[in-house]
This record gives structure tokens, sequence and C-alpha cells, in this order.
């Protein structure tokens, strides 16, 4: 069957012309609105959720709302997960709302109480609820106190002040308070509770809006503190913070947009997900993840997505990160990066890896270790983009000398599990086929090909402003797969060492030398955009982005100040 006619067969095969003219013909359902009042001392799950007489716990809220209804939750703190079972429709979401915004709190965390002296500086207390173990996994469950985590001891015997263990045999928590803070004095709160809020199966016109989320307890593949998954979700204007391991997921999503949220100290990865289409991520913050200290370069800091495809990450903010600010690795392709300011973050700024068909344009990306780092992609473009203060400015890593990777066994089932995101058409879904091809089926799959970096400006990079590990200046067997293009770029370096290098060293003489050898940057210069008078007026229409005193990375890190998320907040 050729292209057109599985088209034609998906969209005649799929009822959407019956059920949209039904749609029109039907009355409209009356919409219903549930409260949710906690502290109400009338509030019962049993009762009609109205302000008299309203619903004690969001979940049974939702076990009722069907599509046009709206759960109004009152202030309080919510000590359950929230299990969401029913879709929306379209033009008639549920709707899930902080009456007042931030001040409706679900909480995967109870106070710790029955607590029994163990040996000097070191109480106990029953675990609350089950909590996972997953083997050579860390676990999700958590000690806080007065909202803050405590360090985990891997055996009782090293317990010390500011440290918990979990007895796993007795089901017992052991704590050794701050040496600075009495059982008496903080709020001891056990996390133990996973996906705070969580959808059975996609479902589709989701809204959440005005939350707090505090305290996921979930693990490596456990359940995010918020996930979104089904067709048409809204997310926005909620704060997620403090779960053990990540924050906000989008996974099997599509037309999915989540704006105007706060995701911070996240235990491994504030935000992420795989499986999405046409996903809008905007106008949110990301910052201070992976205070656990998991390895970065695996899984940890802002953000990691997966096999997402046709979506747009726009003006949002990423800062403090342990490991990455905006990073998309493994299978996305035909995704825009715009508008995004990513700093101090330890690793990389803005990082798309084994990527194809990516834009990267109008970011801006300082105080990262990397700026911009491009990794295994093909025919990415890069473009009108500020990066300065970074270790190094712009990376292309891939020279083209990996192994090729066999696709027999695995392609198939990946291909099947993305045919489950919900609106995959078959166009897509051989759109996506034929990249994977292109990247797996090349004659050497290691290298980053055809990919393009055009009006940037790159400047006082402490170690280098660019990177490709291609040596333009000899001739390799891997050249035919790795071949770039760069123009109209402006460049500073602080010193000749730190402008262009490649995997054996430095281009001499700065930019001149590159352009020698690579044939490329022709019409790019050389010029420090702090004191040039004739700068593009992009540039210039973001100034106070970026015109402003800087410390060098190298002093700042003497100072010990990214060995810990308080560092980040002090930097």
């Amino acid at each position: 069957m050729s292209i057109s006619q599985r088209v034609r067969s998906h969209w005649a095969s799929s009822g959407l012309c019956a059920v949209a003219l039904a749609a029109a013909v039907a009355p409209a359902a009356r919409a219903a609105v549930l409260i949710v009042d906690t502290a109400h001392p009338a509030a019962s799950d049993d009762n009609p959720g109205t302000r008299e007489a309203p619903l004690k716990t969001i979940a049974a809220a939702a076990a009722r709302a069907v599509a046009g209804d709206e759960v109004l939750v009152r202030p309080g703190i919510y000590r359950e997960s929230v299990t969401l079972t029913n879709s929306g429709a379209p033009g008639r979401p549920i709707v899930f709302r902080s009456e007042e915004p931030l001040q409706a709190v679900i909480s995967g965390a109870d106070v710790a109480t029955n607590w029994t002296p163990e040996e000097p500086g070191v109480w106990s207390f029953p675990e609350p609820g089950r909590f996972p173990y997953p083997g050579e996994y860390p676990h999700g469950a958590w000690m806080f106190v007065n909202g803050r985590p405590l360090q985990y001891a891997e055996q009782r015997e090293r317990l010390v002040p500011g440290s918990y263990h979990l007895d796993a045999q007795a089901k017992r928590i052991l704590v050794a308070p701050p040496e600075d803070i009495s059982l008496g004095e903080g709020v001891f709160e056990f996390a133990w509770r996973e996906g705070l809020i969580f959808p059975a199966r996609p479902l589709d016109d989701i809204h959440i809006r005005g939350f707090t989320l505090l305290h996921n307890a979930n693990w490596f593949r456990g359940r995010c503190a918020l996930t979104i998954s089904g067709r048409r979700w809204l997310v926005e204007s909620n704060r997620v913070a403090w779960a053990s391991y990540s924050g906000l997921c989008f996974r099997y999503s599509s037309d999915c947009v989540a704006r105007h949220n706060l995701i911070e100290w996240s235990g491994v990865q504030n935000v992420g997900g795989g499986r999405n289409l046409r996903m809008l991520f905007e106008c949110n913050t990301v910052r201070y993840g992976n205070w656990r200290r998991n390895n970065p370069s695996m899984e940890g800091g802002g953000s990691k997505w997966s096999s997402t495809l046709d979506s747009v990450v726009r003006s949002n903010a990423w800062y403090g990160n342990h490991g990455s600010g905006l990073w998309f690795d493994f299978f996305n392709c035909d995704n825009v990066f715009e508008h995004n300011v990513a700093h101090d973050n330890t690793i990389w700024g803005l990082f798309s890896e084994f990527n194809w068909n990516m834009i990267i344009r109008d970011n801006i990306a300082y105080d990262n270790g990397y700026g911009v780092m491009v990794a295994q992609n093909q025919g990415t473009v890069v473009r009108r983009n500020i990066v300065f203060n970074n270790d190094v400015g712009m990376t292309v890593r891939g020279d083209g000398t990996g192994p090729i990777k066999p696709i027999d066994d695995w392609l198939p089932q990946h291909l099947e599990s993305m045919r489950a995101i919900p609106d995959a058409d078959p166009l897509v879904m051989d759109r996506f086929e034929a990249g994977c091809l292109k990247m797996y089926l090349a004659p050497r799959f290691f290298n980053s090909n055809n990919s393009v970096f055009w009006e940037n400006v790159v400047f006082e990079s402490q170690w280098r402003n660019y990177y490709e590990a291609r040596n333009y200046a000899v001739v390799s067997p891997t050249d035919v797969y790795v071949n770039n293009y760069s123009d109209y770029n402006l460049w500073h370096a602080l010193r000749p060492d730190a402008g262009f290098h490649h995997a054996g060293g430095a281009y001499p003489d700065g930019l001149a030398g590159w352009q020698k050898a690579s044939g490329r940057d022709l019409h790019s210069v050389e010029l420090d955009p702090r004191t040039a008078t004739n700068l593009p007026a992009w540039v210039e229409a973001k100034r106070s982005q970026w015109d402003f005193p800087v410390r060098p990375l190298r002093e700042l890190r003497t100072l010990g100040l990214v060995d810990s998320p308080e560092g980040q907040l002090a930097k």
C-alpha cells in the first residue's frame, strides 16, 4: 500500500467525520464544579462536592469528573497521589484548578510520628506506607526536614547528623537529625508516594492549573510528580519541587502544552520524557535539578527528552542544574529550541544528541560547561544564538569513527512503540522511520553531518570558542561522513589558543587558520561584541541579556560553588 493510500485508509477507518458530526448535533452536557477542601470540618468523599459539603480528596473528585467538569481545590495540604481515569473532550476539558494559585499543595510525604530512640543522636519511626526498593536503582523514598532533603546512608553504620537510613527488614526509617535541628523544632516528612498527578492510561483534554506538587517519591523509571500522557493537555502555572527523582514528564503525548510552570529541586531530572508529538514547552523556569548528584552524563539536571517529534521548546529559563539545562537525547527530530536562556548549568546549556533536523535559534547560553553542543546530529541548524563565558562555546561531537549499529532487532520494536503515540498518523511514522534509517544505516554512525552554524555570536569562552572533532587540515578516511557548514558568525576568543579546535588540538592563527583549513566562516569576523559598534540588530535587541559583567568560570569554580544546589543558588 502506498503512503497516500495508507493516509486515506487511516482517516477513513478512524471514523473522525462521524465523531465530528455527532458532536455537532449532540446536546451540550451541563458542566459540574466539584469543590475539594480538605480543611473543611464537614469534608468527606461521600459529599456532593459543594462549598457547603466539599469533597475531602482530589482523587475522589478525579474519579467523578467527566468532560466539561472543573475540580476546584481549596488551599491546604493534600497528602495523596491522584490517579486520573477519565478523559475530557475537545472544547470540554476536565479542569483541575487550585482556587488560590499554588496554595493547593499535593504532597507525596507524610509527617513522621511515633519516634523511638535507637542510639545517641538516632531515632526511628515506622514506615507510613508501601515504598519500593527497586534493586540496583536508587529508591524513591526520601526523608525531608523543613522541606529540604537529608542525605541517604546506605548502611546504618554510616548514619551521621543530617542523614537517614531505610531498614527494609524492620520496616523502619532511622534518622540522625541535623545538629542544628532537633525533633521538636523541625518538621520531618517521609516521602513515599509517587505519581502525584498520574493518568492511568493516555487521556485527552486534561487541564492542570496552579498547584504545588511536593516530595514525589519516584525512582529511576517510576512515576514523575506530574505526568502528561494523551492528547491536548494544558499544564500551566504550577510549581513542582523536591521530587526524589523527576518532576514533570511527557509520555505518549500529542498536542500537549506546558507553560509558566516552575520545576525545581528534583533529585535527578526536572523535566523529560519520550514518545511525544507536537509538544509545546514554553515560558517555564527549570532550575536546581539533580540535588542527588546522579551521573549527569546518564540522566540528570534540567531535562532529558527522547523520541520527541515536531515540537517547540520556547522562552524557558534553564539554570543552576547539575548537568544539563535543555537536553534532547536520542531519536528526536524536527524540533525547535528558540528564545531560551540557559546559564549556570554545570555541563550543558543547550544539548542536542543523536537527533536530526533540529533547529536551535535565538537562544542565549552563558556560564555553562558547554554553551551549545550538537552531538551526532544530521541536518541540524544552529542560528542567531548568543553564547558567552562558557568553558566551551559551541561543540560539534561525532567524527564518524563509531560502530555501525545493528537495527534488525530493535528498530521494528521501537517503531511499534512510536506508533502508540496518540494521533501518530502513518505519514509521520514513515518520516520518522526514514530518519532512523538515515542515522543508523549510514556507513559510519557516530557522526555529525550536514549541520549548519549561521549568524551566531560566540565570545569569552574559557577554554575554546568552537570545537569539532574532524580536523579539516588533514585528509582522513572518515571525512566523507563528517561535513558541516558555518558562516556569518561573530567570534571573539580570550586567547589565541581559545579559538577553534579539533580532536587533536587547536587551529593556528585563530579565525584565519580555521578559515584556511576548513573553507568555512569565510564571511565571519573576529570582534569583541562588548566594544563593537556595528553589531547586527538582533544582537543589539538582546543586549540587556548578555552585556553585563561576568566572572571567569575558573575563578568561580575555585570557590567550590558548584558542589551543591545551594552553591548554585549562591553563585
